[in-house]
């Protein structure tokens, strides 16, 4: 019983951990939709967006922090089962790419029950479904970003921004319901 009660705290600390790094994510992405709004203004012109990119491109790095985002022991919450190793780096394209495994914790906490202490960070960060497919949630911002520093916004980038801050919200309701 001493040992399902530990199994109990450890996985809703990390799962609160979790829901925490995906929360400051949401937003994120809140920030990044609204200077996608603000650089959609027609009063904004190449330079003004220029430097909403500059900050867009920062939103992406602290992005990729939080996907990289470790628990109290050190370990990478979205790694799946290679928790030693940055589950999120940047390719040699520029391409976030998923370095962790699908594997998702699960902790016992009784005798015929597990539950599961994170998400798949694949799941979570680069698979975005949009009407032509899934895309990741830095590819979003990475176009947006590119579009941005040729002084140009287009409709097409907020609509993308806005499925991947419902994606992320979603996946922190997915977190919170299994505290």
């Amino acid at each position: 019983l001493e040992r399902y009660n530990s199994n109990i705290d450890r996985a809703q600390n990390r799962l609160s951990q979790a829901e925490s790094a995906v929360g400051i994510g949401v937003n994120v992405l809140q920030r990044v939709y609204e200077l996608a709004i603000q650089a959609r203004n027609e009063t904004n012109n190449g330079g003004d967006r220029k430097v909403i990119a500059m900050e867009v491109r920062n939103l992406r790095d602290q992005m990729l922090s939080l996907a990289n985002s470790r628990d109290t022991n050190g370990q990478y919450i979205f790694a799946g089962y290679k928790v030693d190793s940055k589950p999120f780096v940047d390719d040699e394209n520029g391409d976030v790419v998923h370095m962790g495994d699908r594997g998702v914790h699960e902790l016992q906490i009784s005798d015929n029950q597990r539950i599961a202490t994170s998400l798949d960070g694949a799941d979570v960060f680069l698979r975005v479904p949009h009407e032509e497919g899934v895309e990741t949630i830095f590819a979003t911002i990475d176009a947006m970003v590119l579009s941005l520093e040729t002084g140009k916004m287009e409709d097409e980038h907020i609509t993308k921004v806005n499925t991947a801050l419902e994606h992320l919200s979603l996946q922190q309701t997915k977190l919170g319901s299994q505290m």
